[in-house]
């Protein structure tokens, strides 16, 4: 890493401003710096470089522009061991080299007096023109066309010691306003294509937003914001190779397929939504739910760092509509504590369905096979198979089997046996099957919540405001597909990829 020294010494003006007066006496020198590099090593070169002793030299350097902006009046920072050396080269590469170090001679107090009219900022970048260099205030002016660049590599007179002309800059006045320094002070002269500058001030004061407007990058934000569109509620939207070709056939930006999954990320936010804003209006659905559909049921509960662990949902027309139904519940629950989640439900669920011995969990099952049937009597039958004997009575409807009594619909036995009296299975069927009783079960309507941000809520709902879940990104792309369980249809390898009629084989 090379950097520029410069003898001189440092100022504060009556603005707390400080400034680097330079020597005009010395010559600049550029040394090559190692992050290894020893204090006592960076001595050595430094006194060689300027002819001077050790002892007779001391070494600081000036913070950039972004730090005096935060702390006005930084004062200039030492540099007296290896650990503020190590500190120096971190700064000057952070800061893209626009740290500079200062060398102050201590037997040559005079070289920087208040005659001398050059001051140089430590934020000045290394490749920067050394007209650049110099910020002088005189009696002199120096005259230049806006359509030329001044030449101070040719001019001698320009480096003298004693000359004290105001250097503007060589870089032109319609230049970039990222690297234009501010100029006060301007007058035009009588001839319209040029104009006296007076005074030149280094530091670059305009905001941000506008020193990059014209330039600016297509981010990941505004590019997601240009095609959210694709983005609604029932959307897939676009996939990133899809975002690709669209950002550059639309807008003239090629982007790689990275960032054009983060600009698909944004857009997804910009439409639904971040996962903590969901979180944190958990509560006020859950109270919105409550207030249209009365007789709702609802828990939420979290855990011991006050995140999101659980949350209960029962609807009051659900719950009505349950008593016309059979007592059947079929209960999924996923969770690294089985057993703390079946139980935090069931205790949720018990405040409205009270436990019985006719509430059942049921796992259907069903085959088809060839059965030979023997009626007993009226009603009972003995129904075999290849390797096993079932009893049916129909009137009673029961199956030795039990799933003509758990599911209230005639199995494959009891089916069998009323063919054989030639009798219609349906008859056998419970009436909570039945399409009367479903329209009574389903007669009410569960009603939406609403526009969150504009409804009224209690005074203490923020108080049941939670974070999401601690939860770990996995790497790589999420799945598309959802995975299916085992003996689910479809399910490759499994027994349930494909059904045949025993009869005909079709």
């Amino acid at each position: 890493m090379e950097v520029l020294c410069i003898c001189g010494q440092w100022i504060s003006k009556e603005s707390l401003q400080w400034e680097f007066l330079v020597d005009l006496k010395r010559n600049a020198s550029i040394i090559s710096i190692e992050e290894d590099l020893l204090y006592e090593d960076l001595m050595k070169i430094v006194s060689e470089d300027f002819s001077v002793k050790e002892e007779e030299i001391s070494l600081s350097y000036g913070f950039s522009l972004d730090m005096k902006c935060i702390i006005e009046s930084f004062p200039p920072l030492s540099i007296g061991n290896t650990r503020q050396l190590r500190t120096f080269i971190s700064k000057t590469r952070a800061f893209d080299g626009t740290c500079r170090l200062c060398v102050k001679v201590s037997t040559d107090p005079v070289s920087c007096n208040t005659q001398a009219s050059d001051t140089f900022a430590s934020t000045v970048p290394l490749n920067a023109n050394p007209a650049i260099l110099s910020s002088v205030q005189s009696e002199k002016q120096v005259h230049f066309p806006l359509n030329a660049l001044p030449d101070f590599s040719t001019d001698s007179a320009s480096c003298n010691i004693q000359a004290s002309d105001t250097f503007a800059s060589t870089v032109p006045l319609n230049a970039n306003p990222v690297i234009l320094p501010t100029v006060h002070s301007e007058k035009q002269l009588p001839v319209l294509d040029f104009f006296v500058v007076k005074k030149y001030v280094h530091e670059h004061t305009c905001d941000t937003t506008h020193r990059k407007a014209n330039h600016r990058q297509a981010s990941a934000k505004l590019l997601g914001s240009l095609i959210s569109s694709n983005y609604g509620e029932k959307k897939e939207g676009l996939k990133p190779k899809q975002i690709i070709e669209q950002v550059r056939m639309l807008h003239g930006v090629h982007i790689n397929y990275k960032q054009a999954w983060r600009v698909r990320e944004e857009a997804q936010i910009l439409v639904r939504g971040t996962p903590e804003d969901s979180y944190y209006n958990l509560s006020r659905w859950l109270y919105k739910i409550t207030e249209t559909n009365p007789g709702s049921l609802t828990y939420q509960h979290v855990d011991a760092a006050g995140k999101f662990k659980y949350a209960f949902v029962a609807f009051g027309p659900s719950i009505r509509g349950f008593s016309l139904m059979r007592r059947v519940i079929a209960v999924d629950v996923v969770d690294a504590e089985n057993g703390a989640s079946w139980k935090w439900f069931f205790r949720g669920l018990s405040q409205k369905i009270p436990d019985a011995s006719d509430l059942k969990l049921v796992s259907r099952l069903g085959a088809a096979m060839l059965l030979n049937v023997y009626q007993v009597d009226r009603s009972e039958f003995e129904v075999k198979n290849e390797t096993m004997k079932f009893v049916v009575d129909l009137e009673k409807r029961h199956c030795t089997c039990n799933v003509f009594d758990i599911d209230k619909i005639p199995c494959i036995h009891a089916i069998a046996a009323a063919k054989h009296i030639k009798r219609d299975e349906n008859r056998f069927v419970d009436a909570s099957h039945l399409t009367e009783t479903w329209a009574k079960a389903y007669a009410e309507s569960i009603h939406p919540g609403g526009e969150l941000s504009t409804s009224t809520y209690p005074e203490n709902i923020d108080e049941l405001s939670c974070p999401p879940p601690a939860t770990k990104k996995k790497s790589g792309r999420p799945p598309t597909k959802r995975k299916r369980s085992v003996g689910e249809f479809g399910v490759p390898g499994s027994k349930s990829q494909s059904h045949k009629c025993s009869r005909c084989g079709t």
